[in-house]
Parts: C-alpha cells; structure tokens; sequence
C-alpha cells in the first residue's frame, strides 16, 4: 500500500535524521553556549532526529501489511523477489562503495557481506554497528522484519491481530527494558545513551513494525481515530521526546531502562495515529506537501548516501563542534550544503537503482532518466565532428613530419 501521506512522514523522518547526524551535536553546544540555563528546553527537540528510525519502522509495518502475502506459494514467492529487488542492489553497492572508501581487504568484505546482506549482522553484537557502515544496524532490523512478516502475518490469521498485537507489545516491552539493562550493567562505559546492540535489533523493534501493521489495517478498512486520540498522541510525541532528554541526561538503571523501554513503546504508538488520520487528508497529494513527499520517495537512498558523505562533511562540523564561538550561519551552511549534496546524489541512485524494484515508476524519476538520456544522445552527437578534427589534426601532423 502506497499513500502520499507515507511518503509525507519518510520524508519528515529522513531529514530528522539527517538533521541529526549533520548537525545537531554542534547545534547542541551552540546552544548550551548561549542558553546554558534553557537547555533542557532546546535540546531535547535538537537532539530529537535519530526518532526517525522508529517512525521509518512504523511506516514499513504499515506499507508491508497484506494478508494476501500468504495466501499461496506463489503470492509468497513473488513477495520476497520483490524485497530482495527492493532492498538488495542499493544495499550490495553501498557495502562496497563503504568497503573501497575503508580501504578493506577482500576477506573483510566477504566476511561482511553474507552477515549484512541478510541482516543478519543484527543479531552480533560485535558486527551490530559494521565498520564499513555503522547505519546498516537499522536495515538489518528492516532486512529481518521482511523475512519474518509472512511468519507474522500467519500469527495474526491464527489469533487475530489485537490478540497478536498485544503479545509481540508485551514481550517487546520487557525483552528491551531486560536487554536495555544488562548491556549497560556489562558496558558502564558505552558512549550511547539511545541505542544498543542489545535492544536495539530486531527482537527488541519489532513491535514498532506490528503497530505500524495495525495501522495499515485499519487503513485499508477505512478505519480512523477520534480527535481526542488524535491529539492525545500529538502530547504524547511531545512528552516522549522531553522524556528522552530525560534518558541521555541520567545515569542508566534499571528504572531508566523501563523508561526507555516505554518510550519506544509510546514513540510508535503516536506515529502510527498520525499515519491512519493522515491517511483521509488530501494535503499530502497538493504541491506544498510535495517537498516532503520526494524526499519520502528517495528516503531509503538517503538514509545510506548520507552516511557516505558524512565522511567529509563531519571534518566541518567537528571543528565546529569544538569551537563552540562559531556562529550559528556556519553550521547552518554546511549543514545546507551536505544536505544539498545527499539529495542530488540520493536522487541519481533512486533513478538508476531504486526503480528496477518499484512497480510504479514517479513521473518525475521517469522524466530525469528521459531528460539525461537526450543529453547524453546530444553529447554523443557532437563526438562524430570532434573525431573528425581530431583525425584531421592527426593527419596534418603526420604529413608535415614527412
């Protein structure tokens, strides 16, 4: 199932996490530098982007449900061609991009490749995070969900979705908040206060995707959320935010992990109210949503090109980050600039390697691919007559030496 409105919402949480990557570190002690006092205001909402991850698993719970997956050999067959189209060819020619640009040896990048390729990565804790590229850990967690959704689909067949839903909540709850606490208990010294191998895969994330499964559901019949629900979850996006200011700023135990273990809880639980109410809106589909909606559309080569290019773009914001005197005009241009870059080099990849594993081409990639074409074919046109004075030149030389 393919909304504008899903596009609307990857394109709000690629550039969250892109924002956060780019950005929000040295955005961060710019404003601690100025407003130490009001930090706890600003900077939860700064440091909110990586968030993104968790609504881009809602969506794909919400974009991958079809209980006709199942239905026969050949509808699944045909499921998992089209995953692999989809995800693969992008995903192989990043590893090796990443593998080029590490200057690793073959043995590494064989090593590497069978775990990443089918997420399996995931599931180590020492190739969680792989050195080729550390955002591959969420695409492992989206790799595994795509195996398991037949799996999953059958479940909720058996029991019914409500019933299912509520098993995959409650386990997901306890398994994050007892993974959550043994992996800090283990690592006192781990850096990362939002994300760990432990948790962080796809047996602790897959009840974002079940939500986001509900909420398809109840897209497809039609089905919608009163206003009370509606802004309920506006306020609980908001508190869930502030309370993950509260997780990076404490000291991790056991109490702490329930409430990150919540948050996630309360995070997709919001996102997916915003999908099913969004879904009736004709907004996403006029040209102010449009922005939005392409940037949704190239999010899954975002979500990689960016990662690439932060190779070079972070030497900037590094020295940014450490000379907290720097206005704030820098950061925001060379934020601007990455961001410029990612979307160009996002857009190329989408049109030459995405499309082979969409159905339903956009006119407008069909019109980029068409408008090189002619200019390759007129570029090619002039090589004829610059051949010919080439070989003339050539042969003038050579008479002349005689």
């Amino acid at each position: 199932m393919r909304l504008y409105s899903f596009d609307f919402f990857r394109g709000v949480a690629i550039l969250g996490v892109i924002f956060h990557h780019y950005m929000a570190g040295p955005l961060s002690q710019i404003i601690y530098s100025k407003t130490p006092d009001h930090e706890f205001i600003f900077n939860p909402v700064v440091n909110s982007g990586w968030l993104g991850v968790t609504a881009l698993f809602v969506i794909s719970g919400a974009v991958l449900y079809n209980a006709k997956i199942i239905e026969s050999a050949k509808s699944l067959f045909s499921y998992y061609k089209h995953r692999a189209i989809r995800l693969l060819p992008l995903y192989f020619i990043v590893i090796f991009t990443s593998f080029l640009l590490n200057n690793d040896d073959v043995q590494t990048l064989a090593k590497n490749m069978f775990w990443l390729l089918f997420g399996l990565h995931d599931l180590r804790p020492s190739l969680w995070i792989p050195d080729m590229l550390w955002v591959c850990w969420s695409l492992g967690v989206e790799i595994l969900f795509s195996i398991l959704l037949p799996a999953v689909i059958w479940m909720v067949t058996r029991l019914n979705f409500v019933r299912t839903i509520l098993i995959f909540i409650a386990f997901c709850w306890i398994y994050r908040l007892v993974a959550d606490h043994m992996w800090f208990v283990l690592n006192p010294n781990y850096k990362n206060p939002l994300i760990n191998p432990f948790m962080d895969n796809i047996v602790g994330r897959i009840d974002d995707f079940m939500i986001g499964m509900y909420a398809g559901a109840m897209i497809r019949k039609r089905e919608n959320f009163d206003k009370k629900i509606f802004i309920s979850a506006i306020f609980i996006l908001i508190i869930s935010i502030y309370g993950w200011g509260l997780v990076i700023e404490s000291h991790r135990n056991l109490w702490i992990s329930a409430l990150v273990s919540t948050l996630h809880l309360t995070m997709a639980g919001s996102i997916a109210v915003f999908l099913v109410v969004a879904a009736r809106s004709s907004i996403f589909n006029k040209p102010i949503a449009s922005p939005l909606v392409f940037m949704g559309t190239i999010c899954y080569s975002a979500y990689f090109m960016h990662a690439l290019l932060m190779r070079y773009f972070q030497t900037f914001n590094t020295e940014i980050q450490w000379s907290l005197h720097q206005s704030m005009s820098r950061v925001a241009m060379t934020s601007l600039t990455a961001l410029g870059v990612t979307i160009l080099v996002s857009t190329i990849t989408f049109v030459y390697i995405e499309t082979m594993g969409i159905k339903h081409v956009p006119a407008w990639a069909a019109t980029f691919r068409q408008r090189v074409w002619q200019g390759a074919q007129a570029a090619t046109a002039l090589l004829p007559p610059l051949s010919w004075l080439a070989s003339g030149r050539l042969r003038r030389i050579r008479l002349g030496s005689r």
